[in-house]
């Protein structure tokens, strides 16, 4: 609980509606541009990430991602912003993303999923799918695309939905791994999903406590094998398939209901914060947003970016505060537009040269520390038993079974195969099992023992 409750509130600084900080008092038309990071290793960056959205009627100029409130572009992220513009771009065609891979280490990378543009006026949402990564040292090198916007197929194709349904099935859907993973905008908390998850095991736990005298009698009365399914050493009588389906049946109804309740919770209806925003711009744009947020409804078809935008806009206010004040941030910088900072081409290569160089270093550094490891577990396990006595013992069994110091079996003085099988028929052979003693008597509890009637042969003797 205290792991959930702590995720819980930093899922919540993850929330929040962003102006971008060059937007200008000027701008009359807005945009707000959702940005979905993958969840591949170090996906997410800290490189300045700037782009232009390009439409039919114009286009935007150099425009920056940034946030001085909370991290953003995290790794299995989404980050929301609002984007000010003279006037409508029209039907959105492509926007051109980069970063200046300014990051640090493996920071420098970023993996984008898709980016949804939602023209704030009309409702529209134009879809740019994405699936690649932005970084020097992975895949073609490239830190700069030009990304189409998605068609009706593009966005219905096999890989695009299984890489979000896959996703938002294990994320959100399973109610053991969703814990660990669950969407930030997900009103169903960590907190609410680790309690039904202890509702099940308790409640399971209960129902077996109260079934298991049935189930140990249910086995003891069987007096024949014929009605109890056998699996190796496992013996499973039908009475206890029956307690088992029942305890799960009666495990999961409560459990279900739980699941739901705290997914059917809504907290009281309020004006969503991006709205609060937008109202401090015009008068006109309070009557356009209320209208299409209640009277145009949003396509449902992608389930990941419906948790964050609902059919009433973005609903910050469950449970957190709004990072972004409207009292202290404002949509519009009085600072002029900063410079572009881009990577030319011979940048570029130097940049990918130097991480791939990089990535062979401690490639290589990864290779000798784990030879190095290797090398000492053989030492100490080659070594660590070493001991004087074992000298002794291993030096008095070759005596004795070369007889080195007898003149006619001697192993050591051995030239020819007669000489070979005298040896192993009349001296070998006898010595591998206790014979009798000095004075003719027969060795007892001595099996297994060789001759000296000492030491003990593990296994069988095994010539080659």
């Amino acid at each position: 609980m205290i792991y959930t409750r702590f995720k819980d509130k930093k899922d919540i600084e993850k929330l929040g509606v962003t102006p971008l900080s060059d937007n200008i008092r000027s701008d009359q038309y807005f945009y707000e541009i959702l940005v979905f990071t993958g969840r591949r290793s170090n996906a997410g960056t800290k490189s300045k990430i700037q782009f232009i959205l390009s439409g039919t009627n114009d286009e935007t100029n150099v425009r920056t991602f940034s946030d001085a409130y909370r991290k953003i572009f995290q790794r299995g992220g989404i980050d929301a912003f609002i984007m000010g513009v003279p006037k409508s771009l029209g039907l959105l065609n492509y926007i051109r993303i980069w970063h200046d891979n300014s990051g640090k280490g493996s920071s420098t990378s970023w993996y984008l999923k898709y980016i949804i543009v939602r023209d704030l006026q009309t409702m529209e949402n134009f879809h740019f799918i994405s699936q690649q990564w932005f970084a020097v040292k992975k895949d073609d090198g490239l830190i700069e695309r030009i990304i189409p916007v998605a068609s009706g197929i593009e966005k219905r194709k096999f890989s695009h939905v299984l890489s979000k349904k896959a996703y938002h099935s294990i994320s959100d859907n399973h109610l053991w791994f969703s814990i660990f993973s669950r969407p930030a905008s997900n009103k169903f908390t960590r907190v609410q999903r680790c309690t039904c998850c202890f509702v099940l095991l308790f409640t399971s736990m209960l129902l077996n406590i109260m079934y298991y005298d049935l189930s140990t009698e249910a086995k003891s009365s069987k007096k024949t094998h014929g009605s109890i399914l056998s699996i190796g050493p496992l013996h499973i009588t039908p009475e206890q398939i029956g307690i088992g389906i029942m305890v799960e049946l009666l495990s999961l109804i409560p459990s279900l209901l739980i699941v739901q309740f705290f997914r059917r919770i809504r907290t009281r209806q309020q004006i969503s914060a991006i709205y609060k925003t937008l109202y401090t711009i015009k008068p006109f744009l309070q009557i356009s947003a209320l209208f299409f947020a209640y009277c145009i409804r949003t396509s449902h078809e992608d389930e990941e970016a419906n948790e964050y935008i609902d059919d009433n806009g973005i609903d910050l206010n469950n449970n957190e505060d709004y990072l972004h004040s409207i009292e202290y941030d404002s949509l519009y910088n009085f600072q002029s537009r900063k410079p572009v900072n881009r990577l030319n081409e011979n940048e570029l290569a130097n940049a990918r040269q130097y991480c791939l160089k990089e990535i062979q270093m401690w490639s290589i550094i990864r290779e000798f520390f784990i030879y190095l490891t290797f090398l000492t577990l053989i030492c100490i396990i080659a070594y660590s038993n070493r001991d004087y006595n074992s000298f002794l013992q291993v030096h008095h069994l070759r005596k004795y079974f070369l007889n080195s110091r007898q003149i006619n079996y001697d192993y050591t003085k051995i030239s020819t195969i007669n000489e070979y099988w005298k040896w192993l028929e009349n001296s070998f052979v006898s010595n591998l099992r206790a014979q009798q003693w000095y004075n003719g008597d027969t060795p007892r509890n001595l099996n297994g023992y060789i001759n000296d009637k000492s030491n003990r042969i593990i296994g069988w003797s095994i010539m080659r």
